[in-house]
């Protein structure tokens, strides 16, 4: 029996207001489960939600993770700053709160990366699969479309996306094992994983979305597939064998002739390879996309156009090429260098090359980042007297109004028209357009790629001016181009 003096303490009163250490207790807690910018759960949050709906996930039953980037969102906080930047975030995440439900879930899990978390697929992977693209469907009209900054600019926004299915460890059976079990709907197994845990799940997701971030295209979306994480690992093994290269003189420089209406030789292209001790000789396809997008293609450009400009200063002396020129190709993260237009001084000077017989190669494709940046540039290198070219013309970000400030002396057709340029007729009045146009600016124009006698003669007739292809020669090493003795 307890008297008044010993009474227990009472309960707290929940309806007082709460004291500074419960509200900083709350705000930690906030903090520890919230992106503080959207709001929405973090990526921890977004871990721990994988690891419930993996522990208490049937066998046989399917989930689904999809991971999504803004992909602006790099360039708008460049541009703007990074206000405009969370304003952007914000704008997606008011857009994905609105997709939330049971059996939905979203979560920033990164600077400009978001993730949906999808339970209770039911045990039909092609049933799963159909709830999984309808959500991608919702997420790709949530994000993608016209976002107007506080600046007042109004900006096309994209998202690339990947996604990954998955079901519990060993509870789904080898399609096809049991001839007697009636025909499933479900897809090939390489079409979902059986995780180990959420960093798996998560890790999968993001590996097919950076592939759709470096593949590019108009297709936005990636389902993860086992061999991707085969196809990861041998990308980061090439990438340590080719800067173990580029730091140990691997890099050998080929040249392929370039003709005019004559076949006289009229200049050389550079063409880089790898000499890999474990791979052999490598052609630019294998390597140069990867040093592209990690950015040792400006190291493996400096080693090229200081090697051009050695061959130009070799041919000198020789009476036969001392006027001939020498083209090499400049990658978009050379132009982004802020001293690029320095780097072609210093070399030409080093070598005591006239800058009128170097000849820099862009390709259409890069003129879309920045184009005021890239005009700037090559007008600075032209004031020098450094010839610019633009290659692979027709393919990719033609337009009259670019061509006409672009400081080039040179229109390369693409080996794609000259390949039709014979049989097909209008692929013939393509190039006869293109060849008008280079004559409207004053360009020279070249065919790439001439592989018969009997393109040779078209593009004749349809005033090509210089020609580079099989039927004149093979890239060789420049050595066979240097002077003997």
């Amino acid at each position: 029996m307890s008297t008044r003096g010993d009474a227990e303490s009472p309960l707290p009163d929940s309806t007082a207001p709460p004291g500074p250490d419960t509200a900083l207790e709350e705000e930690a807690g906030r903090s520890a489960r919230l992106d503080a910018v959207t709001g929405l759960a973090n990526r921890s949050s977004m871990l721990r939600a994988i690891d419930r709906a993996l522990a208490g996930q049937p066998p046989g039953a399917f989930c689904a993770y999809l991971s999504f980037s803004v992909d602006e969102l790099s360039a708008v906080n460049d541009a703007f700053g990074y206000e405009a930047g969370d304003h952007l975030l914000r704008a997606a995440a008011d857009g994905l709160r609105r997709l939330e439900g049971a059996d939905v879930r979203t979560a920033r899990t990164g600077s400009g990366t978001f993730g949906l978390l999808l339970t209770d697929l039911g045990d039909r992977q092609r049933a799963a699969e159909t709830r999984c693209l309808e959500a991608i469907d919702q997420v790709l009209r949530t994000i993608n479309g016209a976002t107007e900054l506080p600046s007042g600019m109004v900006l096309d926004v994209s998202t690339s996306l990947g996604f990954v299915l998955w079901t519990p460890r060993g509870s789904r059976p080898v399609t096809g094992a049991d001839p007697t079990e009636p025909a499933d709907d479900d897809c090939p197994a390489d079409e979902y994983i059986e995780p180990h845990d959420s960093a798996e799940i998560v890790k999968s997701a993001d590996m097919a979305r950076k592939r759709v971030r470096r593949t590019g295209g108009q297709m936005r979306v990636r389902r993860f597939r086992h061999r991707m994480t085969d196809e990861a690992q041998e990308r980061v093994r090439l990438f340590s064998e080719l800067r173990r290269g580029v730091e140990g003189g691997e890099l050998r420089l080929f040249a392929q002739p370039i003709v005019d209406r004559h076949r006289r030789v009229v200049g050389e292209e550079g063409l880089v390879r790898w000499l890999s001790p474990e791979r052999g000789l490598v052609g630019p396809d294998s390597f140069i996309p990867l040093a592209e997008q990690t950015g040792l293609i400006v190291e493996i450009g400096e080693w090229v156009l200081h090697e051009a400009c050695r061959v130009l200063a070799s041919w000198r002396d020789d009476p036969d090429r001392r006027e001939m020129t020498f083209s090499i190709n400049l990658s978009e993260g050379q132009l982004r260098t802020d001293d690029f237009a320095e780097r072609v001084h210093r070399a030409l000077a080093r070598y005591d090359v006239a800058p009128g017989r170097l000849k820099l190669e862009l390709t259409e494709s890069v003129l879309h980042t920045d184009l005021d940046r890239t005009i700037r540039m090559l007008g600075l290198l032209r004031g020098e007297g450094v010839l610019a070219s633009l290659d692979d013309f027709g393919t990719g970000y033609s337009s009259l109004s670019y061509l006409r400030r672009l400081p080039v002396q040179q229109l390369k057709i693409d080996r794609s028209f000259v390949s039709e340029v014979v049989d097909d007729a209008h692929t013939a009045a393509v190039t006869r357009t293109i060849v008008q146009l280079g004559r409207t600016f004053g360009l020279q124009v070249v065919a790439e790629g001439v592989e018969t006698e009997a393109q040779f003669e078209e593009l004749c007739g349809l005033g090509v001016d210089a020609f580079q292809g099989y039927l004149f020669a093979r890239p060789r090493p420049v050595s066979e181009t240097l002077p003997v003795g």
